[in-house]
């Protein structure tokens, strides 16, 4: 068998492919053949298997009259019936006891059968290779009464299997065959290719370079010849390629020598002849240091050259050598020695660049560098450059120091200096931004901490230089300080922030008045139904609770609009003690709130709101100086200037004032921002811990009501403001809280009240109602007009907001100017006193009332405006 294989493997390719493919396909064409027969035969006994189930089950049921009735002859017509089956070997019917009552062969009957099942079920009794036996009971009414017994012969399905069996010998016979003649025809295919390849490789060994395998197809001879012939290209590449290079010394610019190791020239391309003067014949052969030679270098430099070049490592240098003119030239030469495999130096070969002009220009260079550096010395920006990696700072100028607070000098020892004097919250960002100033030009702006603490902000703007190479060589970069600008840029962000706050607070105010009115309507109108004492006092806190909201909306009006408030004549002393309380309770415990108010304090006429605010914003800012606890102290005292009195700080025209002090035992003001702490934005807070607003806001306020706000401190023993206010000496009263009239009633006059709120409608119905007018509610425009009659007629007055949905006040008040002009119209407002007075006056609004009012300035309106004619 061995030696078989050996010869089998010395045959062709195609003789090798035709007997592997007739072996492989006789292998599986017989153990399909095997298989296919053996499932066939399975499938053909179970067949038989269920005909033995059928015909016995059939029997059983078709009998069972007769067993019953003992009918022999019965039983022997349905026996002889079942012979119709071809594979029937036997068929008979017996009693419960087995004896035979009819069979297919009548010389049986009466015979006892005893192999019988021991359970009437049915049961296949044989399954063997010539014969099925089955047996079936027969029941009548769940009684088992006796038994059939079928058998079935396996000779037609044994015919059926020997005839599969032939028939797939035959079709796998034809298979191999095939499978032997395609196997024939493909090895033929491969051989003629293969030969085909053998001829070419032949051609090339032949000197015939050019000779290539023709296309042979995509299988893998053919990716086989494709890669032979890129073979053959690849070849005669390094061909031209060697050739190229023979040419290219040639044409080198560089001249190129070769000598021997005594530096005889052996070589020389037209470069260096035209370099020297000499021609290739008064070369070759010739010493080359005695042709070429100035006499500007000294020995030792030809001796270290020497040394260098012996010992087998290259040599690269620059030096001064002579034409044959005699005039001299400066080149550039690197010197490497060939050493054959045995490591011995036979040649050396020489590579020289004339670099007389770029000697010249690099003195141009230099010129031009210092006339560069007086330039950007003289600048405030920095100018800086880098090499390509920022590891090393190559060059920045003197506005570094200045700005960065820090030495050149150190910057040049490690660059790491300037990242970190970066802000550490700007680092991170920062370094990303190497990469990109790699790739192309960047403008960023970030902080710098300088050695005293103190921040700048920086903007630096870079860019790549490149070489000729296109790679990136140099970052050059300027960087200013903006920090000013950059101040400047966040006051103008913080009052726009500070705008949209004033919006938002416009609109929250006029919801809570909205929400107030009713509470003011209300407490006026249980005033004079409740006598407990006790009652009193509770509505008394709920009236002071609602008048205290009142204020604070009409400071969210005037922070948001800038809303004059309405002045009257008051007491500073009320207001100190609210403050004074209001400190007391909200200030850290470890401040002492004290206060200091002289007898016999003069009026003055201002806004109480507006001057509540400006109280607030100097007792913060006391708060806030004394982060370590200590004493506030309000003072108020009368002060009288006379015309003669020497000059004082802050400037007061003659006259009486009230002043208002606000002092703290704080760090106190620094000499040097002194002049600074009433500008718009200016604040020594860190940022989100101050508007840089409080004082500018106070000093006008103050100056609007005609006075004027002075500052004395010290840095270390606390602050003082001094409010200076014009006084009213002569006023009969002060306002503290004003009470009106409250006998004023109607005579059944109807008014008509649109308010989109509610519980403000109902509750003026209320109070009108009980004050002897008539009254109709609407909860807008189109509402009103739809409870009057077209003319009007019998209104006598209108009370509606200006701000409601679907037809506003305004609107309203235009239709009823048209169709009554006579009617008197009050307008009110959640606004407050922000809102357009004079536009209502010119639309015919009679008075206006800002929510929240009390019910008599209502009343007492109404009563006004309905005595005039």
């Amino acid at each position: 068998m061995k030696r078989f294989l050996v010869l089998l493997m010395r045959n062709g390719v195609r003789m090798q492919l035709i007997l592997a493919v007739a072996g492989v396909h006789a292998l599986l064409m017989s153990l399909f053949v095997w298989d296919a027969v053996t499932r066939q035969r399975a499938m053909l006994r179970q067949m038989q298997a269920e005909q033995a189930a059928a015909v016995s089950q059939s029997m059983a049921t078709a009998s069972a009259g007769w067993v019953a009735a003992h009918d022999v002859a019965g039983l022997q017509e349905i026996v002889e019936a079942q012979r119709r089956y071809p594979e029937l070997v036997f068929a008979m019917v017996l009693d419960s006891d087995g004896l035979v009552l009819a069979h297919s062969d009548r010389g049986r009957l009466g015979y006892y059968v005893r192999d019988l099942p021991s359970t009437p079920s049915y049961t296949v009794l044989a399954r063997g290779s010539e014969l099925i036996d089955a047996v079936a009971p027969v029941e009548i009414a769940g009684r088992h009464i006796g038994w059939v017994r079928v058998g079935l012969g396996q000779r037609v399905a044994d015919a059926q299997v020997a005839q599969i069996t032939r028939d797939g010998m035959f079709y796998a016979s034809a298979a191999i065959a095939v499978g032997i003649l395609l196997a024939a025809l493909m090895g033929t295919s491969l051989t003629v290719r293969l030969r085909q390849m053998r001829r070419v490789s032949e051609a090339v060994s032949a000197g015939r370079r050019e000779a290539r395998v023709p296309n042979l197809g995509g299988d893998e001879i053919g990716t086989l010849a494709k890669d032979f012939n890129l073979m053959l290209d690849r070849l005669a590449e390094r061909d031209a390629e060697i050739r190229l290079k023979s040419a290219a010394l040639d044409a080198a610019v560089n001249s190129v020598v070769i000598t021997d190791r005594d530096g005889c020239a052996q070589w020389a391309n037209p470069a260096f002849t035209a370099m020297t003067g000499y021609s290739r014949e008064e070369v070759i052969g010739h010493d080359l240091g005695e042709l070429v030679r100035s006499g500007r270098q000294n020995a030792e430099f030809y001796r270290q050259m020497w040394e260098t070049i012996l010992a087998g490592r290259t040599w690269s240098g620059e030096l001064v050598n002579r034409r044959k003119d005699g005039s001299l030239f400066s080149e550039e030469m690197t010197i490497a020695p060939l050493i054959t495999e045995r490591g011995e130096i036979t040649h050396f070969i020489a590579i020289k660049q004339d670099i007389s002009s770029r000697r010249a220009n690099e003195e141009a260079l230099r010129a031009s560098e210092e006339r560069f550096r007086q330039v950007v010395e003289t600048i405030t920006q920095v100018f800086w450059v880098t090499d390509a990696q920022r590891t090393r700072m190559l060059y920045i100028s003197p506005g570094y120091e200045k700005i960065w607070g820090r030495p050149r000098e150190a910057l040049y020892r490690s660059i790491k200096i300037w990242m970190d004097a970066i802000h550490p919250d700007d680092r991170g960002r920062f370094t990303d931004l190497a990469a990109l100033q790699r790739r192309g030009a960047y403008d960023e702006t970030f902080r710098i901490v300088r050695p005293d603490g103190s921040e700048r902000w920086i903007r630096s703007r870079a860019f790549p230089v490149r070489g000729a190479d296109g790679e990136v060589n140099r970052i050059v970069g300027v960087a200013e300080d903006v920090t000013d600008a950059k101040r400047i840029e966040e006051q103008f962000l913080r009052a726009q922030r500070l705008e949209a706050v004033g919006t938002l607070a416009s609109g929250i105010a006029h919801d809570l008045n909205n929400i107030l009115s009713p509470i003011f309507l209300v407490t006026g109108l249980l005033r004079s139904s409740l006598h407990e004492i006790r009652d009193l006092e509770m509505l008394q806190m709920i009236e002071k609770s609602a008048h205290r909201g009142a204020a604070v909306i009409r400071q969210l009006l005037t922070f948001s609009r800038g809303a004059p408030g309405e002045r009257v004549v008051l007491q500073l002393p009320h207001l100190v003690k609210e403050m004074a309380h209001i400190a007391s309770e909200t200030f850290p415990r470890n401040i002492e709130v004290t206060q200091n108010i002289l007898p016999g304090i003069w009026c003055v006429r201002a806004d109480p709101t507006q001057l509540h605010q400006v109280l607030m914003n100097l007792c913060v800012n006391a708060r806030d100086a004394m982060p370590n606890g200590g004493r506030l102290t309000l003072a108020v005292r009368n002060l009288f200037v006379a015309p003669d009195s020497p000059p004082r700080d802050p400037p007061l025209a003659p006259g009486p004032y009230v002043v208002l002090a606000v002092g703290d035992t704080g760090i106190g003001i620094p000499e040097s921002i002194r002049h600074r702490i009433f500008d718009p934005f200016f604040t020594t807070k860190g940022v989100g811990a101050g508007t840089g607003l409080g004082l500018s806001t106070a000093l006008g306020i103050v100056k609007g009501h005609g006075g004027a706000l002075g500052v004395e401190s010290a840095p270390g023993n606390g602050t003082t403001f001094s409010m200076y206010l014009p006084a009213e000496p002569t006023a009969e009263s002060c306002t503290e809280n004003l009470s009106a009239d409250v006998s004023a009633r109607g005579v059944g006059q109807l008014i008509l009240v649109v308010d989109d709120e509610a519980h403000v409608r109902d509750t003026l119905k209320t109070l009108l109602e009980r004050h002897g007018y008539r009254v109709v509610t609407a909860a807008n425009g189109h509402d009103a007009m739809l409870k009057i009659n077209p003319r009007a007629e019998g209104l006598r007055a209108v009370v509606t907001d200006i701000m409601m949905p679907a037809m506003d006040g305004v609107a309203l008040i235009r239709v009823l100017r048209k169709i009554a002009p006579n009617v008197k119209v009050i307008a009110t407002s959640g606004l407050g006193r922000t809102v357009r007075q004079d536009e209502l006056k010119a639309l015919g609004v009679d008075d206006v009332l800002a929510k929240p009012f009390e019910p008599e300035a209502l009343l007492r309106l109404l009563e006004h405006q309905l005595a005039r004619v």
